[in-house]
C-alpha cells in the first residue's frame, strides 16, 4: 500500500479554495484505492491546522507516505485560514522518506530545504508567488496535477517534472493568443518550479506494508 495525505484549503471564502478542492479532489478520483490509502486534511473536517497535524505527525511511525497540499503558503509554512498548519518549526522529522509536492506560494525557498535536510527523499514546490485565473480553472488544475498524475503511471520524479513542464508549455501555447495575462500567469508559475532531491524516485518507494 501507499499512503497519500492530502492537505488542502476548503474555506469557500475566495477563488482559490474552488481550485485548492478541485486539485485534491481529482487527484483523490484517480487513486486506486487497492493500491493506495489517503487520509485529507482539511477545514471542513477540521483538520487543517498546526495543532492536529503536529499531534498526527508525532504519532506515525517512520513510514514512507507521499504528502500533497494545496493552500496559501509563505517562504517557510503552508498556511490555511492565515495560519500555518505546517512550518520549518513542525516535526519534520516524519517526513523521512516521504515525497511531498506542493502547490502553495514561495514554500520551496525554506520549507522545502528544510524538509530535505529532515530526510525527505523528494520535494516539488514553487519558490515564488503562484496565481490562479478563475475562468480558466482545468486549465490551472492540469498544470499542477499533471506530475503526480505521471507518478502514479509510474513515471520518476525527473519525468514528472519533465511533463509539468510541457504541460505548462502546451497552455501557453494554446492560450497566449487569446489570453495573453492568463498565458503569463502559467509562464511565471512553470518558471517558480523547483525540486529538491532524489530524481530517479518512484511512486512504488513509498510503499509500506510489503
Amino acid at each position: 500500500m501507499i499512503k497519500f495525505i492530502i492537505a488542502y484549503d476548503d474555506n469557500e471564502k475566495e477563488d482559490l479554495s474552488i481550485f485548492f478542492k478541485t486539485c485534491a479532489q481529482e487527484l483523490i478520483a484517480r487513486l486506486n484505492l487497492e493500491i493506495h490509502e489517503f487520509i485529507e486534511w482539511n477545514h471542513t473536517n477540521k483538520y487543517l491546522n498546526e495543532i492536529y497535524i503536529d499531534i498526527f505527525l508525532n504519532n506515525i511511525p517512520y513510514t514512507p507516505f507521499v504528502f500533497l497540499s494545496y493552500s496559501h503558503g509563505s517562504e517557510d509554512s503552508l498556511v490555511g485560514e492565515n495560519l500555518p498548519y505546517l512550518s520549518v518549526r513542525s516535526n519534520l522529522d516524519a517526513f523521512k522518506n516521504s515525497l511531498f509536492y506542493t502547490f502553495s506560494c514561495s514554500s520551496g525557498k525554506l520549507l522545502g530545504q528544510k524538509l530535505l535536510e529532515k530526510g525527505c527523499t523528494s520535494f516539488i514546490g514553487y519558490k515564488n508567488d503562484i496565481f490562479f485565473a478563475a475562468p480558466y480553472l482545468a486549465e490551472f488544475v492540469e498544470c499542477s496535477n499533471s506530475g503526480i498524475y505521471s507518478l502514479l503511471n509510474g513515471e520518476n520524479v525527473a519525468v514528472a517534472l519533465r511533463i509539468m513542464l510541457d504541460t505548462h508549455n502546451k497552455k501557453i501555447d494554446e492560450l497566449y493568443q487569446d489570453n495573453f495575462f492568463v498565458a503569463s500567469v502559467i509562464r511565471d508559475n512553470r518558471d517558480s518550479l523547483i525540486h529538491y532531491g532524489n530524481k530517479d524516485a518512484k511512486i512504488d518507494d513509498f510503499a509500506f506494508g510489503q
